[in-house]
Order: structure tokens, then C-alpha cells, then sequence
């Protein structure tokens, strides 16, 4: 039982060094606002894309996004390679794509049909010379990090992807002055829905 709960912590440890990274990273980065830029001028929506655990990620990311006032849908890289790519609005959408390695094969054809249509391609990666941020009309670079217990599995990699996504929702939502009102039309029911309804509307439904 001691040594479970020794292996938690390092788990944990491991995952809150990645994120000091991080957060480090920041400092010295000004790609950050050119995706808020261009993300906050679309007409569309953010299409969020990923494979294997990365798009489980993504897809909590869309779904951060959209409720706080950023339209969002997520795709698995490999739906989009088996006709999804028909929900991408050619000067309107912007793609968020998600990579530790950025080489992942079922990029190729979705970084080719992006470049032939002028769809803007936000890549995040871990690795500088990788395809995915080569490609990229604007290329974020994260900090490569041990996963924990040095395995094979994508773990302190995958939360600094979702806290990188959290960060971009936010500066979104703030640069787009959405309020807490606003994310009660887009959030009515449950108790975040609940604790902010409004007093007319009580009375409404009466």
C-alpha cells in the first residue's frame, strides 16, 4: 500500500513539473496572442483535432471552448480522413490540431486539404521540427516532459495539452467580454445554470 502511494505522488509530481514547464514557456512566447488574434476574428468555428488521447483531450477543450463563447467541434484525425472534412468552412473555420510527436501519419492529408483551401492550421506540439508545426500557419511549441513513470503512455504531455487549451478558452472568453450571464444562455440547466438564472426568468416559468 506504501509503495501505491508512493507511486501517486511521483505520478502527480511528474504531471505538476510539466506543468511549471509550462507555465515557464510563457515567459517568452508571443504566439500565445497571435492565436488569440486570429481565432477571436473568425467567422466560424474552432475545429479541435487530435488522435488517440490527444483528441479525447481535444474534445474537452471544444466543448471548454464553445461554452464559454467560442463555437468548437472536435474530430478524431481519422474521422476527418473518412469524410468530415465537409464540416471545414473555407475562410471561416480555423483548425486547432494537437500532436506530441506532430508526426502522427493521419495529419498528412488533413495539413494537405487545409493548405490548398487557405484554412488556417493552429498546430501544438512538443517537437520543433515536426511536420504538424512546419505546416502551421501558426506553430505553438510546448515543452517536451516525462511522462509519468517514464512510460509509453501520454499522461503529463496530455494535461499540459488540456491546460493549454483551458488558458485559450479563457483569454478568449475575456477578450470577447463574455460574462457570467452569457454562459448561463449557453449552460441552463445543472447548478452552474441554476445559481445564475435570472429573477424575471423565475418568474417567467411560473
Amino acid at each position: 500500500m506504501k509503495k501505491d502511494l508512493q507511486i501517486a505522488k511521483k505520478t502527480i509530481q511528474s504531471e505538476i513539473e510539466g506543468l511549471k514547464k509550462l507555465l515557464k514557456s510563457f515567459n517568452s512566447s508571443s504566439q500565445f496572442s497571435k492565436v488569440i488574434n486570429r481565432i477571436s476574428k473568425i467567422k466560424g468555428k474552432v475545429i479541435v483535432i487530435g488522435t488517440g488521447k490527444s483528441f479525447i483531450i481535444g474534445n474537452k477543450i471544444s466543448s471548454t471552448l464553445s461554452s464559454l463563447g467560442t463555437p468548437s467541434v472536435a474530430f478524431d484525425s481519422s474521422s476527418l480522413n473518412h469524410g468530415s472534412m465537409g464540416s471545414i468552412q473555407k475562410g471561416y473555420d480555423v483548425l486547432l490540431i494537437f500532436s506530441v510527436s506532430g508526426e502522427t501519419s493521419e495529419l498528412n492529408s488533413i495539413i494537405r486539404f487545409s493548405n490548398r483551401n487557405n484554412i488556417p492550421i493552429v498546430g501544438v506540439s512538443c517537437k520543433s521540427s515536426s511536420m504538424l508545426l512546419r505546416f502551421s500557419s501558426i506553430p505553438i511549441l510546448l515543452p517536451r516532459v516525462t511522462e509519468a513513470g517514464s512510460s509509453l503512455a501520454p499522461t503529463t504531455s496530455q494535461i499540459n495539452f488540456l491546460s493549454f487549451g483551458d488558458a485559450l478558452a479563457i483569454a478568449l472568453s475575456k477578450r470577447k467580454k463574455f460574462s457570467n450571464r452569457s454562459f448561463v444562455k449557453l449552460h441552463p440547466h445543472g447548478q452552474l445554470g441554476s445559481a445564475l438564472i435570472l429573477v424575471k426568468e423565475i418568474f417567467f416559468l411560473k
